[in-house]
């Protein structure tokens, strides 16, 4: 309290007392500075008495009113990273100068993507906003105002765009597991725990069909869970994957894949069946194993395996043998024990004298299925009664009969092992009226039948050959056996 007083009588002393009052209460304080409580609004008055010594006095009052100071928002702020489904609180930072207690407003907006952009009030007096108050591609934002009772400050948070939420991975399944090539069973890609889009939108699922190569075979955009590969359609033998990727309207997840083995088909007759019909090399799967063989798929239907070649000088005693692939027409004499299991009902005999080019040919066809293995067995102790036909120049011939081999080749040891002596003691591979047998008796292959044989002899007996009523010798022969 500023003050200022004298008295006309010089040399006396004055005495000031000071009284303080808030709104007409005494504040019983006696000095010309008041530190004490006030609020906005309030009247305080400073109340001076001053006295001289013979008790004379004068009393001055001075009045003052408590002024608003203004809040003030110094920030306000929204996350970023917005989704549709998570709920939005708006940060507030204020100053209120007078310690009054402050009063918040929010409105809160959003620009509608759904409706061009327009500008909507979407919610107020909360500091947090629903996520059901907006979309994916929304922009949201927030005035906060904050008031004492007396005056105001606003301010407006950032923008923020609602972002889209791509779909969750999805569990997918190949059944079956296994399969063959070609004429396996149709391949099912089945979604087993779906995608979930955060945001409400359709998902929809990429197959996507992969060759062992790495190639695409087939893709197709569907919200179905299963997408199904046609088995006649799985031309490559390993591994193939579906691939499956979730998408909404906006993009695309995470994809997932599942695999199934595709294993090759037991004989070149599966692959004849299945349209296969160019001659060559392909993949057998025999007893869990692969194996590469020649097929000819074209000879009397297709269908062939080739497990023998014979030459001019290695027919039977001189025939090497064993578990290697034979995979080429043009090889040398050699008899794969791969095929000890095989079963089969006929025999193709690709006879050529020159070599390379086909002499005649003939089929055998046995009365009952079996093995290679089991097929020579027979042959060796009792003979395996068959049906022959032969081609020559356009023109067949039927025959008829049992034939031997050798009575005396002793083979049943051999499919296990490896070496030079296929038969221990000669054999036919030909056809005739009757019993062929190459070992003592006999009988052997004459003029009246077609083919080759170390008949009770050595194998350098193999390089004749008989034929169309008569005998011939060539050093290049190269007889093919396959079964069917």
């Amino acid at each position: 309290c500023l003050t200022g007083y004298e008295d006309v009588d010089s040399g006396e002393n004055l005495t000031a007392n000071f009284a303080w009052e808030v709104n007409g209460q005494d504040m019983t304080v006696n000095a010309s500075t008041f530190d004490g409580p006030r609020s906005v609004g309030d009247t305080v008055q400073c109340i001076l008495t001053v006295t001289d010594n013979f008790g004379g006095s004068d009393t001055k009052t001075a009045t003052s009113f408590v002024q608003n100071r203004d809040p003030s928002i110094t920030s306000v702020s929204i996350p970023t990273g917005l989704n549709s489904y998570t709920d939005v609180t708006a940060t507030v930072a204020a100053q209120e100068p007078d310690n009054q207690t402050l009063t918040y407003t929010y409105d809160w907006y959003k620009e509608d993507a759904s409706n061009g952009g327009t500008t909507v009030s979407i919610g107020s007096n909360s500091s947090t906003l629903p996520a059901s108050q907006f979309d994916k591609h929304d922009i949201v934002y927030v005035i906060v105002t904050v008031s004492d009772g007396f005056a105001s400050d606003a301010m407006a948070s950032n923008n923020e765009l609602v972002a889209n939420t791509l779909p969750t991975t999805p569990s997918v399944s190949v059944t079956p597991s296994v399969t063959n090539v070609s004429i396996g069973t149709d391949l099912t890609c089945s979604v087993t725990t779906p995608s979930n889009d955060l945001d409400g939108d359709t998902v929809e699922y990429l197959y996507e069909w992969i060759n062992p190569s790495g190639i695409v075979e087939s893709d197709i955009l569907t919200t179905s869970t299963t997408s199904t590969y046609l088995g006649n359609n799985v031309d490559q033998i390993g591994t193939w994957t579906c691939r499956v990727t979730p998408s909404d309207d906006d993009g695309s997840g995470s994809s997932a894949t599942d695999t199934t083995t595709v294993l090759a088909l037991e004989s070149c007759l599966d692959y004849s069946n299945a349209g296969f019909t160019t001659d060559g090399i392909y993949t057998l799967y025999l007893v869990g194993t692969e194996i590469q063989a020649y097929c000819d798929m074209n000879t009397d239907g297709g269908g062939w395996t080739l497990f023998a070649i014979t030459g001019s000088s290695n027919c039977a005693e001189n025939l090497a043998y064993g578990p290697n692939e034979l995979t080429s027409v043009s090889a040398g004499p050699y008899l794969t024990t791969l095929f000890k299991d095989a079963q089969h009902t006929e025999f193709l005999q690709d006879f050529r004298a020159g070599g390379s080019i086909t002499t005649f040919e003939i089929i055998y066809n046995f009365s009952t299925s079996k093995s290679l293995s089991q097929r020579f067995s027979s042959a060796e102790s009792g003979g395996e009664s068959v049906n022959w036909i032969v081609y020559y120049f356009g023109s067949s011939s039927l025959y008829s009969g049992t034939w031997w081999y050798s009575n005396n080749a002793g083979t049943s040891s051999k499919w296990n092992t490896s070496g030079s002596d296929f038969s221990n003691d000669d054999g036919i591979w030909g056809a005739q009226n009757g019993k062929l047998d190459g070992d003592s008796p006999g009988p052997y292959l004459t003029t009246s039948g077609w083919g080759h044989q170390n008949s009770n002899g050595g194998d350098s007996g193999c390089s004749t050959y008989y034929f169309s009523g008569t005998s011939a010798s060539s050093s290049t022969i190269k007889n093919l056996m396959f079964f069917r």
